[in-house]
């Protein structure tokens, strides 16, 4: 099932912003591909679509956001990363990785509680300090 995933916020005077779509079914076991192919940078203020090749961490947060979507409700699936949107400006390895859990549980139904969404909101707190790593949540939960 398609399914899409957004961060659209302002977070301590910055945006953060990030669109994930996935492929997502059930499986006995967790695969996970990327298969982006948009056109990248076209010109400032427009949506940047990851590339097959570049937008490493993009893609990189968005598949440690898949890992921490599935872990966090124990379940295994195959997921296609279709596509990975942002601004070079707004955009960073956290924002990827709360748009692509998000992306995960709208494609299997599940609505995250409160206390779970504040932590993902939470973790975009300093995160263009380190804009090409995933915030600590998504590095610890899916080891």
């Amino acid at each position: 099932m398609l399914a899409e995933g957004k961060v659209a916020k302002v977070v301590t005077g910055f945006c953060h912003a990030a669109i994930v779509e996935v492929d997502v079914e059930p499986s006995p076991t967790t695969e996970i591909s990327t298969h982006c192919s948009g056109e990248g940078w076209i010109r400032q203020g427009s949506l940047e679509d990851a590339t097959a090749d570049g937008y490493t961490s993009w893609k990189d947060g968005a598949e440690s956001g898949v890992r921490f979507a599935l872990a966090h409700i124990g379940r295994t699936a195959r997921v296609r990363i279709e596509r990975v949107t942002g601004m070079i400006t707004d955009t960073n390895a956290t924002c990827c990785a709360v748009a692509a859990a998000r992306a995960v549980w709208n494609g299997l139904g599940y609505s995250a509680p409160d206390e779970i969404d504040d932590k993902l909101h939470a973790s975009l707190v300093g995160s263009f300090d380190s804009p090409d790593e995933v915030a600590p949540i998504f590095r610890n939960e899916t080891q």
